[in-house]
């Protein structure tokens, strides 16, 4: 009998580590570990030019072709990668990435994070404007962090970046967010039939540093409310006025 219990006993104790075993087989099977893309830069050359490039994974979303600051283009581009790279270090998100104004000049942001600015030479060599080619750049970074589509929550629905087939453009105006004081016109492109949900660009600003304003247009299916309308780019800004600091 005394060997009959030693022998039950050693069965369950192997039954609770089998158990324990497969548990922690479980665990392992089923969780996973999702790691952001890698961000990089690198010398291109195009057309008998050499250039910088800002890679997400093996995703090109920016190029500079132009020096500027006593930086070549691969230099700059090697600084846009760092400043991404501490940026969503420090905690921000590819959904705190925003076009904006700084010292007159279009900017890309990353939270208050100045990433690039998007000065009148390289929107040309791009065949845009700043504007445009800053919202280009946003859309780049967007698309390479969540490939496949670009999602975003509108009105308490989920709405997928269109393709842009058959773009056109319109003038619309460019309304203060809350008030109903006209600031201008914009330019707005992107597929037909997001353009003809558009009624106003709306303008939000904030402070950066304490020093500068930075401005983001929106376009909005609503004159009054923000309702962001997907998939539609403001490419160029009218008759616009900045406020006085």
């Amino acid at each position: 009998m005394k060997g009959l219990r030693i022998a039950l006993l050693i069965a369950a104790l192997v039954g609770v580590a089998l158990l324990a075993t497969s548990n922690v087989w479980s665990s392992d099977e089923t969780t996973t570990t999702t790691t952001p893309p890698q961000v990089t830069s690198r010398a291109a050359t195009i057309n008998n030019m050499q250039v910088g490039e800002v890679l997400v994974g093996d995703t090109v979303v920016l190029r500079i072709h132009q020096a500027a600051g006593g930086l070549t283009p691969v230099q700059r581009a090697g600084v846009v990668a760092n400043r991404l790279t501490n940026s969503l270090a420090a905690g921000n998100t590819i959904n705190n990435v925003q076009v904006g104004q700084l010292n007159g000049q279009a900017v890309l942001m990353m939270g208050n994070d100045l990433l690039i600015t998007a000065d009148s030479s390289e929107a040309n060599l791009n065949n845009s404007t700043p504007v445009g080619l800053a919202v280009a750049w946003q859309h780049n970074l967007q698309t390479a962090f969540n490939p496949g589509a670009v999602t975003t929550t509108v009105a308490g629905s989920q709405e997928t970046w269109p393709a842009w087939t058959n773009p056109t453009t319109k003038i619309v105006p460019i309304i203060e967010l809350g008030t109903q004081a006209s600031l201008g016109f914009a330019q707005i492109t992107g597929p037909s039939e997001r353009v003809n949900q558009v009624k106003a660009v709306l303008q939000l600003s904030a402070v950066f540093e304490k020093t500068a304003r930075i401005f983001a247009f929106v376009p909005s299916s609503e004159l009054t409310g923000l309702n962001r309308v997907q998939g539609v780019a403001v490419t160029a800004l009218l008759q616009y006025t900045l406020f006085r600091l």
